[in-house]
């Protein structure tokens, strides 16, 4: 792998990883949506893995605008991730925590797309990339309305078993 030392290399990078994280929750969602017995997650769920596919694309978008080809940096976080959170379900067999369980792992995963979507925008920023800031701004926003309507979904899911 060639040494970055430029910040625009950087920048790149951080663009590469992003892409690698979104393909990687790509093939996670569909698992959730299968396990979510809660009608409005499985809805929220698969409104997500739209937006996520749009994420990927505009990710795809930002490569051409720097004049690069799409490539992933291996994102080791994502995949340990998604890992503990197929294995947290397969020990789990009632329907609330269930559904419970994949909220909270969405919403892990969430958090964690927020802070590489801030850290690349504060990046693009400085570079003055503003059509790229846009671009990542545009999905920051949309990852943080899915984390406030997956805290929403836990909230009704443990009231109504209260």
């Amino acid at each position: 792998m060639k040494k970055i030392q430029m910040s625009e290399q950087l920048l790149v990078h951080k663009i590469q990883f992003l892409y690698d994280v979104e393909t990687q929750i790509e093939k996670a969602l569909p698992k959730m949506i299968k396990k979510a017995t809660d009608e409005n997650l499985k809805a929220g769920l698969s409104t997500h893995l739209e937006e996520t596919t749009t994420q990927r694309e505009r990710l795809e978008k930002i490569f051409e605008l720097l004049d690069e080809n799409p490539k992933k940096a291996k994102s080791e976080t994502i995949r340990a991730l998604v890992l503990d959170s197929e294995s947290a379900l397969e020990l789990i067999d009632d329907p609330t925590l269930m559904d419970m369980a994949i909220a909270g792992s969405a919403r892990q995963v969430e958090h964690y797309e927020m802070a590489l979507y801030l850290c690349a925008i504060t990046d693009a920023e400085a570079l003055g990339l503003d059509n790229v800031v846009q671009l990542l701004e545009e999905t920051f926003q949309e990852e943080e309305a899915t984390d406030e309507k997956l805290a929403d979904m836990t909230e009704e899911i443990v009231t109504t078993t209260e």
